[in-house]
């Protein structure tokens, strides 16, 4: 069983590593367009953007010593790297605290007795917040869990 787990994510990384590259080639080729600002279509950016939050998902579920998982994580740290460079801002907030006050979606809040009371911690991504130029294109989507 162990065995075929592992054969699996094997070849769930050379996957995961042919879609980065194609990620690529198609971020290169949007950002050789020259739109002005009102004419940008963002829908290509925002699913490398929700890809990037599966693949990370699915990098930290796996063993460390995956076959392939090191390139792969290379690859996902090129993409953000173009994102930036391209105007393009994924905004972290992967085990930060909640505040009522940011601009995002809670889609669960989950009880866990693991946080410090009164505490409220964004424990999963399930849609990144994407910024284009400083101006939010994409809110978050998220699960936090609380005590």
């Amino acid at each position: 069983l162990q065995d075929t787990r592992k054969a699996l994510e094997e070849e769930g990384v050379k996957l995961d590593n042919k879609l980065i590259e194609v990620l690529e080639t198609q971020l290169k080729i949007i950002n050789n367009n020259t739109l002005t600002e009102k004419e940008a279509d963002h829908s290509l950016a925002l699913k490398v953007a929700d890809e990037i939050v599966r693949l990370e998902k699915n990098i930290s579920k796996m063993d460390n010593n995956t076959k392939g998982i090191k390139p792969l994580i290379k690859g996902i740290e090129r993409i953000k790297d173009n994102f930036k460079a391209n105007g393009y801002d994924m905004v972290p907030l992967l085990g930060k605290e909640y505040d009522e006050g940011m601009n995002i979606d809670v889609i669960n809040f989950i009880d866990d007795d693991e946080i410090p009371e009164g505490k409220k911690i964004i424990t999963r991504i399930i849609k990144p917040q994407v910024n284009y130029k400083d101006v939010l294109i994409q809110r978050a989507q998220v699960d936090v869990s609380q005590n």
